[in-house]
């Protein structure tokens, strides 16, 4: 996987040193994308890929 996309939320974002998320990503050099604020067609698109998923 070489990027993610996340919505906001703080358990995704915060500083690479006190988010566990954070720092994963930061270890396996992948790229962090966020959603676009009040933007539902972007997080529409993150909602889709994660009931495909599941």
């Amino acid at each position: 996987m070489r990027t993610t996309i996340t919505d906001r939320g703080t358990e995704y974002c915060g500083r690479r040193d006190k988010n566990d998320y954070q720092l994963f990503l930061a270890i396996n050099d992948i790229e962090h994308t966020k959603t676009k604020v009040k933007h539902s067609q972007t997080n529409g698109i993150c909602e889709r890929f994660y009931k495909t998923i599941l």
